[in-house]
């Protein structure tokens, strides 16, 4: 009769451990299957609540990363040649780049430099220091980025521009 007991006390622990399990793994970051939330920048809230129909990629880079700098171009590439296309139930892709520069006319010079016509470039006046960046956990050696479906839910997080490309070539 104890054994029964026992392996039945085992049972419940087991039960209600498996059922408590997701709030305990998961630690609050922003996973692929979430909405991202757009909190802290009015011209970026305002640009996806009137996206309903594309992907978007939204990048997060700064002048002074070179490789988020570099990605930025090339992810900005990428999308100029999809933009059209159809993906995921969506009519074509767009791409929102937001800039880390403190400085408002590196940022300006940089993106004329860049020549990113096809793209929306907000600059981040306080960089790092952004609600919407640290919303995003962005961090000054890890930049991130989201690739979201038309409903605004992440579909790809954190992805190179070759991998961008593999994703936008399965559809």
């Amino acid at each position: 009769m104890t054994k029964i007991k026992t392996v039945f006390s085992l049972i419940v622990v087991l039960i209600i451990s498996v059922s408590f399990a997701p709030s305990v793994i998961n630690n609050g970051g922003i996973t692929v299957g979430d909405k991202l939330e757009i909190k802290g920048n009015k011209e970026l809230q305002a640009s996806l609540k009137t996206n309903n129909e594309t992907l978007v990629l939204i990048n997060y880079w700064a002048a002074y990363n070179a490789k988020s700098h570099i990605e930025n171009i090339q992810f900005a590439k990428i999308v100029e040649q999809c933009k059209q296309k159809q993906f995921f139930n969506a009519k074509g892709i767009k791409m929102m780049s937001l800039s880390l520069e403190e400085s408002k006319s590196v940022f300006e010079e940089t993106v004329r430099r860049d020549d990113l016509t096809g793209v929306q470039s907000i600059h981040l006046e306080k960089g790092l220091n952004s609600e919407i960046a640290k919303a995003h956990e962005v961090e000054d050696k890890q930049f991130a980025n989201f690739l979201l479906d038309s409903k605004g839910v992440i579909i790809a997080k954190n992805i190179s521009p070759s991998e961008l490309e593999i994703i936008l070539s399965q559809n």
